[in-house]
């Protein structure tokens, strides 16, 4: 449950293409340091309320002590911590920073008002975690499940309690998992922001995450991880991805590599793809197996410009989409040029795309019809791949959807699902499973 050093960036345009668009929980970072029995925790985000027009900056910092959970082991497992620390709230350059963040991508800066004075309050902190384990129909690897929870109370009479199963795959260099969560808040949140985020975030969450620990083994394993959180109801995404030291590993050996891959396509999407690479299909020369690929984001020249009316200013509307699919992947690995491979690549994968307008204005966020539809995706590239360990690549792909839908947003006419390609930069992971 608890990785030795977990160092994260988290956004809410990480969780999916059509989120919460740039508000309530807009960003934020958290770190985690396991000595031993003893846990370090902190955690800070940004908050916002578009409609409202308030934020706040949230900082926590705190210390835990841990009981059991010090290495994955078959069987039964169970692990618990206990301790305090201090939440600030307020002013803490928030604004400041998403603002420089927002010119350096060419998106507009946001003007809210903090919604009080700088406080600290002390807090208590729990979680524990219980579960089984056993080796994998796989042939290769762990499975399991677990029941995780945690909780904090806060001295100014706020309380908040998540807890909920996942179900986890485990290999020798990564592990996958889903989960299912559920977000209660109790008490009264003593700021507008607060509250807002508070009624935004409570209710089931539905998340899937990934660690990939491709160096170093055992212990001593690290790498990245990434994870896609939402809530289905209030429409609440959050992601993040960053580096994890010690996840906790299988101890099984590895039968089965897999590639983990992270993608970044023009115009701002993104991407995770996860390809399977069985022996009975891999020889000297061929490199090739199943592949599941989601992407997400905005739309290459998917940005606009809305008059919303009533005397706002023009808003953004983004042309954002969600596509999952699955396929297959043919390619051809060249004999090493010493420790580095060229590996050219065709893919082909059928699924679902789903696209809508999102209006980002000072003060509101609006979410136009949604428009899901059977599409057809097609890649081809050429990827470095160093140390059987990591690769980069460049790739360029296209989708087909079955059938496409016109949205009026006046001034705007916007076609959704219509057939479009793009450039794509990525990074993989070879991992022995």
């Amino acid at each position: 449950m608890w990785p030795r050093l977990l160092i994260a960036s988290s956004n809410d345009l990480f969780g999916n293409g059509l989120g919460n668009g740039d508000d309530f929980r807009t960003a934020g970072a958290a770190a985690q340091l396991r000595l031993g029995p003893l846990l370090l925790v902190g955690d800070a985000a940004l908050l916002t309320d578009r409609s409202g027009g308030t934020r706040c900056d949230v900082v926590f910092g705190g210390a835990l002590w841990r009981w059991g959970g010090e290495a994955t082991r078959l069987g039964w497992s169970a692990t618990a911590a206990v301790g305090g620390g201090v939440r600030a709230a307020g002013s803490l350059g928030g604004a400041e920073i998403q603002n420089r963040v927002h010119r350096l991508l060419g998106i507009a800066g946001v003007s809210l008002a903090y919604d009080g004075d700088l406080t600290a309050s002390p807090a208590l902190l729990a979680a524990a975690a219980g579960g089984w384990w056993s080796p994998a129909p796989l042939g290769t690897g762990w499975w399991g499940w677990e029941f995780v929870a945690c909780g904090s109370a806060v001295g100014d009479g706020e309380r908040q309690l998540t807890a909920g199963p996942r179900w986890v795959l485990l290999g020798q260099e990564g592990s996958w998992w889903l989960a299912a969560y559920r977000q209660w808040w109790d008490g009264e949140p003593p700021r507008a922001t607060l509250a807002t985020v508070a009624s935004r975030e409570s209710g089931w969450w539905a998340e899937i995450g990934s660690d990939a620990v491709p160096w170093g083994r055992g212990p001593r394993a690290w790498g990245y991880r990434v994870r896609s959180a939402w809530n289905p109801q209030t429409r609440a995404a959050l992601g993040s991805v960053g580096v994890v030291w010690a996840p906790g590993v299988a101890g099984a050996g590895a039968e089965l590599w897999l590639e983990h891959e992270l993608a970044l396509y023009t115009g701002g999407g993104l991407g995770v793809q996860l390809r399977w690479r069985p022996w009975p299909w891999q020889d000297s020369g061929r490199w090739c197996g199943p592949l599941l690929d989601y992407r997400f984001g905005t739309e290459p020249a998917g940005r606009h410009l809305l008059d919303l009316g009533s005397g706002e200013a023009p808003a953004e509307a983004d042309l954002r989409h969600d596509q999952l699919s699955i396929g297959w992947e043919e390619a051809w690995r060249s004999p090493p040029h010493g420790r580095w491979r060229a590996i050219p690549f065709v893919q082909a994968s059928s699924g679902l795309r789903q696209e809508g307008l999102v209006v980002i204005g000072q003060r509101r966020v609006q979410h136009s019809t949604r428009a899901t539809t059977i599409a057809l995706r097609g890649g081809c590239g050429l990827r470095a791949e160093w140390a059987e360990t990591l690769s980069l690549g460049l790739s360029w792909e296209g989708w087909l959807p079955a059938w496409r839908e016109t949205l009026s947003a006046p001034p705007l006419v916007v076609t959704l699902n219509d057939a479009g390609w793009a450039w794509g930069a990525q990074l993989a992971a070879l991992l022995a499973w």
